[in-house]
């Protein structure tokens, strides 16, 4: 039998809170309120890579409610239906003006 098999890999909170990109204090709140099964030994919390996995299914978005993060990079994280203040356009007007 595996060793893998045997005894599920553990996760710390640090690890889980980068594996969900989120912050280690909402990971204590998700294994606090329930959303997240988690093992408590000692003072210590642990999180199995299922109970993760499951987590992920069930509070998963589609993809499409997903934000393109290249679109928020690219115009420096406005909308692109707000006019970027230094347009080409906007610089050449400006400086017509003087």
């Amino acid at each position: 039998m595996p060793a893998d098999a045997a005894f599920p890999q553990f996760m710390t909170v640090n690890e889980v809170a980068v594996a969900l990109r989120v912050s280690r204090a909402t990971v204590y709140r998700l294994v606090s309120s329930g959303a997240l099964a988690a093992n408590h030994v000692g003072k210590s919390v642990w999180v199995t890579r299922p109970a993760v996995e499951e987590f992920l299914r069930r509070h998963a978005r589609p993809a499409a409610d997903v934000p393109d993060e290249r679109a928020q990079t690219m115009t420096g994280g406005r909308n692109r239906t707000t006019p970027d203040p230094y347009s080409t356009d906007q610089i050449k007007n400006w400086n017509s003006r003087r």
